[in-house]
């Protein structure tokens, strides 16, 4: 094959950072959701909590013998901000 070869990661817009470090393009990306999420209604529905707009369970409250769950704030904003781009990727950030 012509033309393919071995692209050093660094010579890839946006990936000259140190390992582990997020673009600033993705930042930027991120904190459009995060603002969407913080301004989002879900509502619990027994041990679900779920999108106002399509009902889909985002995470749960508690197991189903109904022990609670521990989340971190970050960990619900993480949820919340994956089922916004999976399933209301069309909403503008």
């Amino acid at each position: 094959m012509e033309g393919y070869y071995q692209t050093p990661n660094v010579n890839i817009p946006h990936n000259d950072r140190p390992k582990g470090e997020l673009a600033p393009i993705a930042l930027a990306e991120l904190e459009g959701w995060r603002a969407v999420a913080a301004q989002w209604d879900v509502y619990t529905d027994g041990r679900s909590n779920r999108c106002h707009d399509c009902h889909q369970n985002i995470w749960f409250s508690k197991d189903p013998q109904g022990h609670d769950y521990q989340y971190k704030p970050s960990e619900i904003e993480s949820l919340l901000i994956a089922h916004l781009r999976q399933c209301h990727g069309g909403i503008a950030t």
